[in-house]
């Protein structure tokens, strides 16, 4: 998310993280959102200048979620947690309350239950002359209004937030990258017959496709260390990237026709980014062949390819899951952590959650195909790091590798698997135009395009 002066054109507030944003004269209130965690943080201080900005965390209940949102013109938040009763499909609400972020960095707290609201407001309205909150919910079945004053209602002091460096105001990588695409990099014209196939597939399958040093920006927003194409030497670098873009078009094929243009924004825009690079280096244990990455509506996946051929159709597949996944995540599907998918795994299971992969590869090959298993519940040992990387494992030999897909889906476990990634695919897509769906093969019935709802 970005905050720009329309009348300078001044970037004052950008991060990737940012899931909402008010201002109040010369201050911003924010909410922030942490990576790998149900955690949220108050981010909030000056617009301009070197004053020490603030950043509170709210830490996730165990068994709930919590729906925020900031009262535009105004320094408060209000919090709903919601938790279900194991003996009931509903939901039950666990509490609601309201923050307030003072300029000194402290951050007090008042439960809106013991100020007199025992019913959790689905709308709310910050009247500033007045310092009134106006709410709404829903009670006796029928929707009520309630008027909050903030001045009589009982607040203690929940914490005080960390100090950061007012630089913490724009993220300079997602900056760079933003920049490095209003200024389009000029391939050489050794590569225009690679530029040519790249817009062809683009055209077609409405995705973006970024080239040697046009990767650079977006490369230089990520964790990662890449080496684009043009950095490496290639003896002939157009032919490689050609090679590299007939097995993207190989894997591009394999899905549904408007599969991607549903990454895109109602106007067209932004969606699925290709960045077809060199190695890639970072902090984790292990070789990396690819990633994924996101800043707001923009899917990026990378991928070395100079990767073996025989590979680079896989890393495709599996990339795009994880770009599949977060389009799932933002729908109303829960197979993946009401229960349904630990069900899939042995007793007792967890995953490591951790990519130092040489730590514990030896130990993890237990219930792997590839580790020659009797009871298979993974791909392999790689599939035990993390839950997503379990299933883009999946995906990426299903899409990718038929004779290791027909042998997968002979275990009941990875069957199961499956069959809730095609659920949490009918449910994030718009699937009525789809027949013949490639990851759904292996099933008499196509997977339900039903939202799932949590028990």
């Amino acid at each position: 998310m970005a905050l720009v002066d329309v009348g300078t054109g001044e970037v004052l507030l950008l991060s990737s993280n940012l899931s909402d944003v008010v201002c109040v004269g010369d201050s911003f209130y924010s909410l922030e959102y942490v990576t790998d965690s149900e955690d949220l943080q108050f981010f909030y201080g000056a617009l301009d200048g070197e004053e020490a900005l603030h950043r509170y965390t709210v830490s996730a209940i165990e068994g709930t979620y919590s729906d925020t949102s900031l009262l535009p013109y105004s320094n408060y938040a209000i919090s709903t947690t919601y938790t279900w009763s194991e003996d009931s499909a509903e939901e039950v609400v666990y509490g609601s309350l309201l923050y307030r972020m003072n300029a000194d960095g402290s951050v007090e707290v008042a439960d809106l239950e013991e100020s007199g609201l025992p019913y959790a407001p689905y709308s709310y309205t910050y009247l500033e002359e007045q310092n009134l909150i106006v709410v709404s919910f829903y009670a006796d079945s029928s929707s009520q209004m309630a008027i909050l004053d903030p001045t009589q209602m009982a607040f203690t002091l929940a914490g005080q937030a960390e100090e950061v460096s007012a630089e913490e105001r724009i993220d300079s990588e997602t900056l760079s990258a933003y920049q490095a695409e209003l200024t389009p990099v000029a391939l050489p014209d050794s590569m225009t017959d690679a530029r040519a196939k790249a817009d062809e597939l683009e055209e077609t399958y409405d995705v973006h496709i970024l080239l040697g040093a046009q990767c650079a920006g977006p490369c230089n927003a990520s964790e990662f260390d890449v080496t684009t194409t043009d950095e490496l030497g290639l003896e002939v670098e157009c032919a490689d990237v050609l090679s590299s873009l007939k097995d993207l078009e190989s894997a591009l094929s394999l899905y549904p026709a408007d599969f991607f243009a549903q990454f895109q924004t109602e106007t067209g825009e932004d969606g699925i980014y290709f960045l077809l690079t060199g190695s890639i280096s970072g902090d984790r244990n292990m070789d990396v062949a690819g990633f994924e990455y996101s800043i707001e509506t923009r899917e990026f996946i990378c991928v070395d390819i100079t990767e073996p051929n025989y590979a680079l159709k896989q890393n495709f597949c599996h990339e795009l899951w994880h770009a599949t996944e977060n389009k799932i995540f933002d729908s109303d599907f829960y197979g993946f952590y009401d229960g349904s998918w630990d069900d899939c795994n042995p007793d007792g299971f967890e995953y490591y959650y951790s990519y130092d992969y040489l730590d514990y590869a030896e130990e993890a090959q237990a219930y792997t195909y590839f580790g020659g298993a009797e009871e298979v519940y993974f791909v392999d040992s790689y599939a035990q790091s993390y839950d997503k990387e379990d299933r883009a494992r999946i995906m990426e030999y299903i899409m990718a590798d038929d004779d290791t897909a027909q042998a997968l889906m002979e275990y009941p476990a990875i069957q199961q698997k499956l069959q809730i990634m095609c659920d949490g695919i009918r449910a994030a897509f718009d699937t009525e135009d789809w027949t013949d769906v490639y990851w759904e093969r292996f099933f008499d019935t196509p997977a339900t395009d039903e939202k799932e709802t949590l028990p």
